[in-house]
């Protein structure tokens, strides 16, 4: 049987990881968990292809008990312009990042003609296929306490102070002007905002 593996994906600009710490955590919650013994890579040990230290690069490292592959691509941000409520199964879990990832593609499979999905677990708001969620009503940012995955942007800004948790239902979603989908890969400051009356249901 093959053995469950996952991945980190990290942001590289300029040349360097961006908050590599936070990956470097979580890859040790998750070989804790899963194998019994926490480790991580050090990522100021990769080398970096001459040809990716420019720009904004993607490295994704898939691993179980070992490193299997690290990749690198040049970074282009999806366009999303709607969002669509999908239903999941209330049982769907993906607390850690594994790699596989077909749960998730059979709901992104539902978006329609949305350009993307936001999953509803057992009433409340979590992510959306491959982001966390920030809400923003004008002057606050808020964030689901119901994700599905703790992503590492997502822990990062509530520890800065930056974003808050709340419990959100898609009732709430009319007390907010935008969704703003964040990721290893997109900050808030470059987000991927939707207007909330772009989010069918």
């Amino acid at each position: 049987m093959k053995e469950q593996q996952f991945i980190e994906t990290l942001r590289i600009e300029e040349g360097k990881f961006t908050h590599p710490e936070f990956h470097q955590r979580r890859m040790e919650k998750t070989t804790e968990e899963i194998f019994g013994k926490a480790w991580s890579i050090k990522f100021d040990s990769i080398e970096i292809p001459d040809q990716y230290r420019k720009g904004v690069v993607k490295c994704r490292v898939i691993y179980d008990r070992t490193i299997q592959e690290i990749t690198f691509e040049p970074y282009t941000p999806r366009i999303i312009h709607t969002l669509r409520l999908v239903d999941a199964d209330p049982h769907l879990d993906y607390h850690l990042k594994y790699a596989d990832r077909q749960h998730l593609q059979e709901l992104r499979a539902q978006r329609q003609s949305a350009d993307e999905i936001i999953i509803v677990r057992n009433g409340a708001i979590t992510d959306t296929s491959y982001s966390n969620l920030v809400f923003f009503d004008g002057q606050n940012y808020i964030t689901p306490d119901t994700y599905l995955l703790n992503g590492t942007s997502r822990q990062r800004l509530l520890h800065e102070g930056r974003i808050r948790a709340e419990h959100l239902t898609p009732d709430d979603l009319s007390r907010f002007k935008y969704a703003i989908l964040i990721n290893a890969m997109l900050s808030l400051e470059e987000n991927i905002a939707v207007p909330i009356e772009r989010i069918v249901r």
